[in-house]
């Protein structure tokens, strides 16, 4: 399997872990020198010889039925093998134990210091002569919030073309459903839009 290719891999169910399990029971078993009886066989030998053609044919009736589901064991191999792709930094490859990537820490930690915190803004650099498209969180009337495009005293409208903001007292109905949008993302997609065409 590639480990140098990012991958998306089909996650491994609680039937998949058992099969791998038994798979990993079945091989300890043997390494101990323990017969491969399953819990179902009755009066099987305490030990495991591999000279004897009925031991060996217990081995083989074990193996084939974990055979039959190996695609379960490739699921929880693959499984793995996606979680430690380093191009995927998904868990700490320098510690001996499972982590989390350091980037995904820090990216938590991040995350737990803005609770209870809300973004009012956002910008975007474009360079002279505005420098930047200011995304601003706009309160309304109602309490609810809007978002914003802002390039000097001008805003964007959703037809892609730049206005300018009159005073709070001058802003009608029709320039709000113009030049305001639902959300950061939508201001932002239509704002990198607008800089991209300019």
């Amino acid at each position: 399997m590639n480990t140098t290719v990012k991958m998306k891999m089909a996650r491994a169910d609680a039937a998949d872990m058992e099969v791998t399990y038994e798979l990993a029971g079945l091989v300890d078993a043997i390494s101990r020198g323990d017969h491969p009886a399953t819990d179902d066989d009755a009066e099987v030998p305490d030990w495991f010889d591999e000279d004897d053609i009925d031991h060996l044919k217990a081995l083989h009736k074990r193996l084939k039925k974990i055979a039959e589901n190996s695609g379960a064991i490739w699921r929880v191999i693959g499984g793995y093998s996606t979680l430690s792709n380093p191009s995927n930094q998904l868990i700490d490859l320098t510690k001996d134990v499972i982590e989390l990537h350091p980037r995904i820490a820090a990216a938590l930690a991040a995350q737990e210091a803005m609770t209870g915190v809300a973004v009012a803004s956002y910008a975007i650099e474009i360079g002279a002569p505005y420098c930047q498209i200011t995304i601003e969180r706009t309160s309304q009337m109602d309490g609810s919030y809007l978002w914003k495009a802002k390039r000097g005293s001008d805003v964007l409208n959703k037809d892609g073309d730049w206005e300018y903001e009159p005073l709070p007292s001058s802003r009608d109905d029709a320039f709000l459903a113009r030049c305001r949008f639902a959300n950061a993302a939508e201001a932002i997609a239509a704002a990198q839009t607008a800089s991209a065409a300019a």
